[in-house]
């Protein structure tokens, strides 16, 4: 009794299946299997580099405009970007990079000890990359109120320190016209 049970689950599932794959060649339509390599993309040039969304009640342009001279490569790019707004640089043993003042914005890390490839040479591991570079990854705080006027997100810092260490940390401050202080 058990093998006729066992026998027939089998074939209902073969049928269903095979039902299945009759009702869905009929429904789907067929791959597009052309070619669909078209223009290679091209490096964008700065008046292409994005700028980063306003936040909820912040005014003002962003200060990190471009001049108008094309980019060659992403690196290139990130490096105008760097160059672009004041930071607050980050030393430690195992990790490198800096911290935007426009917007307080953490957009540059790097890991000494790990390497994309086994190669020697090889690059080494980005965790954040700036805003407006291929695979950009950053971070960075907002704040929202009804009553009180908060950070824009391109509002530029200060800093009390040029040097983010493990042993001297950084204090970043924003204060608004109406004399609320951000730290």
């Amino acid at each position: 009794m058990e093998q006729k049970n066992l026998l027939l689950a089998i074939v209902l599932s073969v049928a269903i299946m095979l039902g299945w794959q009759f009702y869905l060649s009929e429904t789907m339509p067929p791959p597009d299997h052309s070619d669909k390599s078209g223009p290679s993309p091209k490096a964008p040039s700065n008046a292409e580099i994005p700028k980063p969304p306003t936040a909820p009640n912040a005014s003002g342009q962003s200060s990190l405009s471009a001049p108008n001279q094309p980019l060659v490569t992403s690196k290139l790019i990130a490096n105008k970007i760097l160059e672009a707004a004041p930071r607050v640089k980050i030393v430690s043993p195992r990790v490198t990079g800096s911290i935007s003042l426009v917007g307080a914005r953490f957009d540059d890390l790097t890991l000494e000890d790990y390497r994309e490839t086994i190669e020697p040479d090889s690059p080494r591991v980005s965790l954040l990359k700036p805003f407006g570079t291929d695979n950009s990854y950053y971070s960075y705080y907002g704040w929202i109120s009804e009553d009180t006027e908060v950070p824009p997100v391109d509002a530029t810092w200060t800093a009390d320190r040029r040097e983010l260490t493990p042993e001297r940390p950084v204090t970043l401050t924003w204060s608004s016209p109406s004399k609320v202080t951000f730290q």
